[in-house]
């Protein structure tokens, strides 16, 4: 399992399973703590994973091409 180990100074720690759900739950307290509305979290959510994907996006397929010519 992997985890995500967050940590400032002598706070909590906090573990997650992955990124995303470290981003959630991010995104959530935001919405707690009236900063924020739940489509302002869902309307983030979806612009943070086309944005990842479109930088992302190159990099792996360049990866998966030079792995094809091995």
């Amino acid at each position: 399992m992997t985890q995500l180990v967050l940590n400032r100074g002598n706070q909590v720690l906090r573990h997650f399973r992955s990124f995303s759900a470290a981003a959630r739950e991010a995104g959530l307290s935001r919405i707690c703590a009236g900063d924020h509305f739940r489509f302002d979290h869902a309307a983030g959510a979806r612009l943070g994973r086309r944005i990842a994907t479109f930088v992302l996006m190159p990099a792996l397929l360049i990866e998966r091409s030079d792995a094809a010519r091995r």
